[in-house]
């Protein structure tokens, strides 16, 4: 299944929280923080490649499993 990526401010995600899936009747939106995609240090998205690999853990297990992946 897809999933549109939406970017937005910190403070429209709980402290902490870099990412949230939101899986409507029909589309699933990714919602990532601003903060969480720079990539100065690595060069690389952590919290995007994080984002994927829970997003693909997701298709093989039952939402609850995910709370705090």
């Amino acid at each position: 299944m897809d999933y549109q990526v939406r970017f937005v401010g910190d403070a429209e995600l709980p402290d902490g929280v870099e990412f949230i899936f939101v899986r409507l009747v029909d589309e699933t939106f990714l919602f990532v923080k601003r903060s969480a995609v720079v990539a100065t240090t690595t060069g690389h998205c952590d919290a995007l490649t994080r984002s994927f690999n829970t997003w693909e853990r997701a298709q093989w297990v039952a939402p609850r499993e995910l709370i705090g992946a």
